[in-house]
């Protein structure tokens, strides 16, 4: 990982000393060096990253790319170096060394774009589809996206539309997440997601000169799958261990499953207090929890209601099934349940999981220009 360097605090230094030796000072002051640029240079942003234009149909065929070394906080790095424009088809587009592309003939191509700083080279690429269109070209009022969202995955479909609310053909789009660790999404608006919280996907569009973003706030909700492990401690003023839940509450989507893992070395159970909540897992994700978790083995049977006491792990993976036990929830709700040889307890909350769609619900979509924190190398 890049480390940004920081300046040195040549105030706070000069402020210090002269306090005590106030012309020495000055003069040490004058010879702090800056970090070289190569160490401060984090990434190539491009001012636009898809571009829509027309084949050979001035004005509407041409545009231009833009280079920027930024730093690590997104601040243009000042370097007078020019960067290279290299067109990945040379028979859709045409680019020149000061980044003027040119649409030749319908079909897509990419342009890619690189710098180097000292030893370090950082690249940045713009998507180009050039179409054949019929002058005046269609103009790109409004920009609107729409996610359909499931239990692990979504989609989002932008919209490009004109004044009149119809949506222009064959526009190229540019995706990107506000943190990837909740959720990524790819170049087809394809969203997968990574752990439940708050994110919001962007989309970028530059149509025939004109250049919209849009964003779209979600939450992701919990895991499918969530893993409750059974861990060993000794209670205070007490000689026998006794095994607990760890998390003691788990939350889950409606069709969710919660897998006990046995680690604390000793035989525990699972008594629900409503025995009927737990199910056995479904056809649908059997093959699944066979890979991952050794299910239907004799060391992991598939069987609803309350789990009998079992033996702890003996394998680092669980695929043998031994010190494993899967429980299926298809009902929203609280499922209390507890261990009868222990007395630990537990919580399974169930909550809603139907698909949704959502969309930004506004009219118009801002004209403006992407911001630094999509960009990257």
């Amino acid at each position: 990982m890049r480390v940004s360097v920081r300046t040195p605090r040549v105030g706070a230094l000069a402020v210090g000393c002269a306090w005590a030796f106030a012309s020495a000072c000055g003069s040490n002051a004058s010879h702090v060096t800056a970090p070289p640029p190569d160490t401060q240079y984090w990434q190539l942003g491009l001012n636009h990253h898809a571009i829509t234009l027309a084949a050979a149909t001035a004005p509407y065929d041409t545009i231009t790319l833009v280079a920027t070394p930024l730093t690590a906080t997104g601040s243009v790095l000042q370097w007078s170096g020019a960067p290279s424009f290299v067109v990945t088809d040379s028979t859709v587009l045409s680019v020149t060394a000061a980044g003027v592309i040119t649409g030749i003939q319908p079909g897509e191509a990419g342009v890619v774009s690189s710098l180097t700083i000292g030893n370090l080279t950082l690249t940045d690429t713009a998507a180009v589809w050039v179409n054949t269109i019929t002058p005046p070209a269609p103009v790109c009022a409004s920009l609107i996206m729409q996610g359909t969202f499931g239990l692990v995955s979504g989609l989002i479909t932008p919209n490009c539309l004109d004044a009149s609310g119809n949506a222009i053909p064959n526009v190229a789009m540019y995706y990107w997440s506000s943190d990837s660790t909740v959720a990524t999404i790819d170049q087809f608006g394809d969203v997968n997601y990574g752990k439940p919280g708050p994110v919001t996907f962007h989309v970028e569009a530059t149509v025939y000169g004109i250049t919209m973003t849009d964003s779209l706030p979600y939450t992701v909700g919990p895991s499918l799958v969530a893993a409750e492990a059974i861990l060993s401690r000794t209670p205070t003023n007490s000689t026998s261990p006794e095994s607990y839940f760890s998390p003691q509450t788990v939350t889950i989507p409606q069709g969710g499953m919660v897998v006990w893992l046995n680690t604390s070395g000793q035989m525990v159970d699972v008594v629900f207090d409503d025995s009927a909540a737990a199910q056995a897992v479904p056809p649908q994700w059997d093959p699944f929890m066979e890979i991952l978790y050794g299910l239907d083995t004799p060391g992991n049977p598939n069987l609803s209601g309350n789990i009998a006491a079992f033996a702890p792990l003996d394998s680092t993976s669980a695929r043998d099934g031994v010190g494993v036990r899967i429980r299926y929830f298809p009902q929203l709700g609280t499922v209390n349940y507890h261990s009868a040889l222990y007395g630990t307890t537990g919580t399974v909350v169930v909550v809603d999981s139907e698909p949704s769609s959502v969309t930004t619900g506004r009219a118009l979509a801002r004209r403006a220009t992407p911001p630094h924190a999509h960009w990257r190398h």
